[in-house]
């Protein structure tokens, strides 16, 4: 299961709400080609505010594996 949540009401989303937004998906995408079977992590804009979260967990053979 992969979730995502991004906030995008504080200044870094107002003046370039799609460029910031590829930003942060950009920063997530890099992190999950190098995941295994379990990562999450706190997301933050430009500014280093605190926006959103993700998280990407696989189900192995029903068992859930946590590796980050």
């Amino acid at each position: 299961m992969f979730t995502l949540k991004v906030k995008t009401d504080n200044a870094a989303f107002s003046d370039n709400l799609g460029g910031e937004l590829a930003r942060i998906l950009r920063d997530v995408a890099a992190r999950l080609e190098r995941s295994t079977y379990y990562d999450a992590a706190i997301l933050h804009d430009v500014n280093g505010n605190t926006v959103g979260t993700y998280e990407l967990e696989v189900d192995r053979l029903g068992e859930h594996a946590r590796k980050g």
